[in-house]
């Protein structure tokens, strides 16, 4: 994939919440969810 490679952008609504999705590139699914069982005041983001 070249730096110049076009990005497929959309969101997808779920139960909850609408998510941001992008698709590049070829290849086998990878799927990046960030975070863990806790918030932002657990890593000192929340003050």
């Amino acid at each position: 994939m070249s730096a110049g490679s076009d990005v497929e952008t959309r969101t997808v609504k779920v139960p909850g919440a609408t998510l941001y999705v992008e698709v590049r590139g070829v290849g086998p699914v990878l799927l990046c969810i960030p975070g863990g069982p806790t918030d932002a005041e657990r890593s000192g983001h929340g003050l």
